[in-house]
């Protein structure tokens, strides 16, 4: 009689002292892993100097929430190794000083990736919508499109979309991002079809894969339905704009696991290609 496969778990005992160790990071910046502690300040641009060899001689100063949260939430002490960036490209790490100013001590301005990944989507309910931006903001997505569809059941305004872009500010905080991913207006359908992109996917259960390869698409759209899935209209009208139809998975996904996995295959398929 053929016994039973049998599966063991090891567990490993690290020494106290080790478990300070901060885990490998990432982020991808210029000179390696960044400092722990990031905070967002959209208009580092004014800043005067601040990308010139002088640039140790100015100071920023962080707004009085920012400031609270570093001193009094995170207690950094002055000399404190800390990183700022605008969302737009900008990134400039520091050391904390007192009443909440950091003075910098390097600088780089990061490019926009040469290949970019918008995802068109009709958001979930609930806090599942600021779960799904949190995530395709990690995942490198440049910008999210709520779209609006037939069968779409949250039509976001102004106040979701502005939670949902606080939502984004933090996922770049603590992922690293130079660039904030954009959140779009709501759109609709009819419209996000005309958009210009060198390919558009859209996620359809159970159908095969026609297109290109995605290796070779520079600026990739890529569509995710709601809940209750496409009409046959929608398809229809789909596969009239020349849309790719992708089958991201054997099972039916909800919006947001299907979101997460199209754009994590994209973004791996792109780095592939470098």
């Amino acid at each position: 009689m053929m016994r039973p496969q049998q599966w063991y778990l090891t567990l490993y005992y690290r020494p106290e002292a080790d478990m300070t160790e901060e885990p490998p990071s990432t982020n991808q910046r210029p000179n390696g892993p960044g400092p722990k502690h990031r905070f967002y300040v959209s208009d580092l641009s004014r800043v005067d100097g601040l990308g010139s060899v002088e640039s140790h001689d100015q100071v920023v100063q962080l707004d009085d929430q920012r400031a609270h949260h570093a001193l009094d939430v995170l207690r950094l002490k002055p000399g404190e190794t800390v990183e700022l960036f605008d969302g737009c490209g900008i990134v400039v790490g520091g050391q904390m000083e007192t009443n909440g100013r950091v003075r910098p001590v390097s600088f780089h301005q990061v490019p926009q990736p040469a290949k970019t990944i918008d995802m068109a989507v009709s958001l979930p309910k609930g806090s599942r919508s600021s779960d799904m931006i949190s995530g395709l903001s990690q995942l490198g997505v440049d910008r999210v499109i709520p779209l609006r569809t037939a069968r779409s059941v949250v039509h976001p305004r102004q106040g979701k979309l502005l939670r949902l872009r606080t939502a984004v500010i933090e996922s770049a905080k603590q992922c690293g991002r130079a660039h904030l991913m954009e959140i779009a207006e709501t759109t609709s359908l009819v419209d996000a079809l005309h958009l210009n992109y060198d390919l558009r996917l859209i996620a359809q259960p159970r159908v095969p894969y026609r297109g290109q390869a995605l290796c070779n698409a520079q600026r990739v759209l890529i569509l995710i339905g709601p809940e209750g899935g496409w009409t046959d209209e929608e398809i229809d009208m789909a596969e009239q704009q020349g849309c790719d139809f992708w089958n991201i998975g054997p099972y039916v996904m909800r919006i947001e696991t299907a979101a997460l996995a199209a754009a994590g295959i994209v973004q791996l398929m792109h780095h592939e290609a470098l």
